[in-house]
């Protein structure tokens, strides 16, 4: 019998967020959340499954907000071999907060997150990938605070987002020393950098493009980092009522999904993140930690800005 074909390895993530997580004013205030349902903990289920199909590990980016209102499926997450990261409190991008308020947001996300799951997260995405309009250095802040890497430069083109910063090679720049960034990938197309491993560029890209472009990057040495969200791959989910080119980048091409990831997931062992830092052991120790008394939990308004909820205190429901 002839020996198994080795796998080439990729990176896969998920942002643990849900269908009205998304960049419209009018969906980013998370007073207006509250009455609104959930289809994160279906959708989440039907992703798990699948993933174990292929025997595929991820890194699932949570939101605490979200965290906090389906604890049981995020314990279902670990419990299945999975790492969870952060994705910030209220999905905030860090470039629309200011440094206190960031480090306020990351963490009551991080002890939001390991109280539920008993495991201390290590790793950040920033929402919107937001980051490249930051007034302060915030891969100082996730350092400061614990973390070991971030997830968020994205080196591709994409409509209303900025590029990140990258030096020889695609690589990022500006990374403290001891810290990791994992940043999504981009390939040269007629000389343009083309995103091409998650979101709506991996729903609506050709398989065969998806496939030449991740064998392209990893010849030049890079680390693919593959990210997806629950709701990719339920056609029937709900949506947001936004504008016909936001719809195609949240929603579009999920019919295909499926079948694209299953060819996807047979030709590459995925592995999560923490699974690529060298040395790194889970912090199980995690189970029971609190936010500290005194830190105020940064709310998103409904306006541009940001207003602070004191510790205990109620919110009108307007979000």
């Amino acid at each position: 019998m002839p020996p198994r074909r080795r796998l080439p390895t990729g990176i896969l993530t998920v942002d643990y967020e849900d269908w009205f997580h998304v960049s419209d004013p009018h969906l980013r205030d998370p007073r207006a959340w509250e009455r609104l349902p959930l289809s994160v903990e279906k959708d989440t289920a039907t992703l798990l499954d699948f993933l174990d199909e292929f025997g595929a590990h991820a890194t699932f980016f949570a939101v605490g907000w979200l965290a906090e209102r389906t604890p049981d499926t995020v314990r279902e997450i670990v419990r299945r071999g999975h790492n969870l990261g952060l994705h910030g409190y209220y999905h905030t991008p860090p470039d629309a907060m200011t440094e206190a308020e960031f480090r306020q947001d990351l963490l009551r996300c991080r002890d939001t997150v390991a109280e539920i799951a008993g495991v201390l997260p290590v790793g950040y995405r920033a929402p919107f990938f937001g980051v490249t309009r930051c007034a302060f250095p915030y891969l100082n802040v996730l350092r400061s605070c614990g973390l070991l890497y971030d997830c968020s430069f994205f080196t591709g083109i994409c409509p209303g987002r900025r590029r990140a910063r990258t030096g020889r090679g695609g690589r990022p720049l500006g990374v403290p020393s001891g810290f990791r960034e994992f940043p999504v990938p981009s390939v040269r197309v007629l000389g343009v950098p083309v995103a091409f491993s998650g979101g709506g560029f991996l729903r609506l890209f050709p398989h065969w493009f998806i496939r030449w472009s991740s064998a392209r990057a990893a010849g030049n040495g890079v680390q693919v980092v593959h990210y997806l969200h629950p709701r990719d791959l339920n056609p029937e989910g709900r949506v947001a009522p936004t504008s016909r080119v936001k719809h195609l980048r949240y929603y579009g091409g999920r019919r295909s999904l499926v079948r694209k990831l299953r060819v996807l997931l047979s030709a590459v062992r995925m592995v999560s993140v923490e699974e690529c830092l060298e040395g790194w052991t889970p912090d199980v120790r995690a189970e029971g930690a609190r936010r500290p008394s005194g830190v105020p939990a940064v709310v998103p308004a409904a306006s541009p800005g940001l207003v602070e909820a004191s510790e205990g205190g109620t919110i009108a429901s307007a979000k």
